[in-house]
């Protein structure tokens, strides 16, 4: 059996960047294609129950943590492809 795509998840956990190192060593056998996915969270669409109970100081530290979480899941992309893929 051939692969012809492999979506491999991007993210912050302890695995990130040995899972998607394997995903990319397993593309790159198969000649596949590999997709990275990391789910971000639109925080743009909070509920108005969470705007009338959270300060926007509160709401605001959650926009930056959610923008830090995916600069640190590209980063572990960078690092997990090992220079096979462009991130």
């Amino acid at each position: 059996m051939s692969l012809k795509d492999i979506l491999v998840e991007a993210d912050n956990d302890g695995d990130a960047i040995q899972r998607i190192h394997a995903a990319g060593r397993l593309a790159e056998a198969h000649g596949a294609h590999m997709t990275a996915l990391f789910a971000e969270p639109n925080l743009d669409l909070i509920p108005m129950y969470a705007e009338a109970t959270h300060s926007p100081e509160v709401l605001d530290a959650q926009y930056r943590a959610a923008k830090e979480a995916a600069r640190r899941a590209k980063g572990n992309l960078r690092n997990g492809a090992g220079g096979i893929f462009d991130a």
